[in-house]
């Protein structure tokens, strides 16, 4: 004789390669971040950010960058991220201008770690 489980309890079935939140998915999925080059423009200091990602849309990485810029990044300007087939190879990278002062690079160091820690947590991926 089965056993029939009520809809309400079964456990919902799907195609694990689609699944974001399952564990093999999440091993398998990695982002990183790191500073690659500064100049000075304009009265200000700009940075560029590279960033990649394995198993998630790299372009995520973008809106930390430009929408959310309160919560995680501050003292920073002009904004712009994307794509470059140029720089190294191709890669994709955020430029951003900073004020020189007192402070030296502690508001974009800051902004880099925050920026980071926050999509790896939202897709829970590993750096490395």
């Amino acid at each position: 004789m089965a056993l029939a489980v009520p809809q309400a309890l079964a456990m919902p079935t799907s195609d694990p390669a689609n699944n974001l939140n399952s564990t093999s998915a999440a091993a398998d999925r990695l982002v990183n971040a790191r500073e690659d080059i500064k100049w000075p423009e304009n009265g200000l200091l700009r940075r560029r950010t590279v960033f990649l990602a394995v198993g998630i849309d790299p372009s995520t990485y973008c809106h930390y960058w430009t929408d959310t810029i309160s919560d995680k990044c501050y003292f920073l300007s002009n904004v712009q991220c994307g794509w470059d087939d140029h720089d190294q190879g191709g890669t994709w990278h955020v430029d951003a201008s900073y004020v020189m002062g007192p402070g030296g690079g502690y508001p974009y160091y800051h902004c880099l770690e925050k920026t980071r820690i926050a999509w790896q947590n939202e897709f829970g991926c590993r750096t490395g």
